[in-house]
């Protein structure tokens, strides 16, 4: 194996397309998905009402309880995008707002549009972890605002991995920007995009064990072309976090 320069004090992951898992640094204990549960929430989704490359997908209107999700997870100081009562926005756009800025208000609005309740999108979240065999993952939410949400470097890459299958899904997070009806531009929270071949996936921060990234890199190795896949979790900054990916 060749030797891998783990982060200190957090948990990581290393595997590939067609391998799966390499190694692991040894110390995964569940701790908060935070935002990297957006995968989840996004993979349902695709696989509930599937896009094809070009597609755009249904019009969802925004209703008054999408507006107060907004209104709640903004004064609860969440990552959140602007929406107005009435707003017409397709499954495209609302993926593309859940996934490049990380907006917890999409993926309360596109769980009930799919569920009709966040309760039962929530409990098809886990039925799903259950079916891909992510056994150390729990959902409580849709965002990963809830501390409730767990889930290990391991489990989070093999989401991924599942996700990335699904070439719209792929595209979006390869997004450095997307453009919204009403909140405009908006950017993508992963910054290291396009830096070491890194083509995605999702960050996660702002609960209290530290700021994660699953991320996947695209590498040439002895001539041969490889998807690299990664996850770091509990690390104290977003900074730090993608510095270990890279």
């Amino acid at each position: 194996l060749p030797k891998i320069p783990w982060p200190s004090g957090a948990a990581a992951v290393i595997g590939a397309a067609g391998l799966g898992l390499i190694a692991t640094s040894g110390n995964e204990q569940p701790v908060a998905a935070a935002s990297v549960t957006k995968v989840m929430t996004a993979l349902l989704i695709l696989t509930d009402k599937p896009l094809k490359k070009d597609e755009t997908g249904p019009t969802i209107t925004i209703t008054d309880a999408d507006v107060q999700s907004y209104l709640t997870d903004q004064a609860d100081k969440e990552s959140v995008v602007a929406v107005q009562a009435g707003e017409q926005l397709t499954e495209l756009e609302l993926l593309e707002g859940l996934l490049i800025p990380s907006a917890n208000n999409f993926a309360e609005t596109l769980a009930r549009w799919d569920a009709g309740t966040i309760d039962k999108f929530v409990a098809a979240m886990n039925k799903k972890a259950a079916d891909l065999n992510l056994t150390q993952t729990k959902f409580a939410d849709t965002s990963g605002a809830s501390p409730q949400t767990l889930s290990t470097p391991s489990d989070l890459m093999r989401l991924g991995m599942e996700a990335m299958k699904q070439e719209v899904f792929a595209e979006i997070v390869q997004m450095a920007q997307a453009d919204l009806p009403v909140a405009g531009r908006v950017y993508n929270v992963n910054a290291v995009l396009g830096q070491s071949g890194i083509i995605g996936i999702k960050t996660g921060s702002g609960l209290a064990e530290g700021a994660n990234f699953l991320f996947a890199a695209d590498a040439t190795i002895d001539g041969q072309s490889v998807r690299l896949y990664g996850c770091v979790m509990g690390l104290p900054t977003l900074a730090r976090a993608f510095a270990a990916a890279k």
